[in-house]
């Protein structure tokens, strides 16, 4: 006979990972090196759209897919800003 109580695994199932993240005792959050992309778009002081066109077209910092989300890399961001600096200098000498 089935007690009525859920095993941990069915208690888990459903939660997302800041819950699960919590039960296991562990306060931070996986995401915090991550911008979504409304955030990244504010970052670079661009359109959302800008940046997905330059996603598909292989230009600019590159999405990574979390959870069916697109993420970028907060240091992804600031590396291509750097490396564009770098290039605008090369043309100087």
């Amino acid at each position: 006979m089935r007690s009525n109580t859920p095993s941990k695994a069915e208690k888990r199932k459903g939660k997302g990972a800041h819950e699960l993240v919590r039960e296991f005792g562990q306060e931070q959050d996986l995401l915090a090196d991550y911008a979504p992309r409304p955030k990244a778009a504010r970052m670079l002081h661009k359109h959302e759209f800008t940046l997905k066109r330059w996603a598909r077209a292989g230009y600019g910092p590159q999405p990574v897919k979390v959870g069916g989300r697109l993420y970028y890399r907060i240091s992804d961001i600031e590396h291509w800003l750097e490396s564009l600096g770098a290039n605008d200098s090369e043309g100087d000498v």
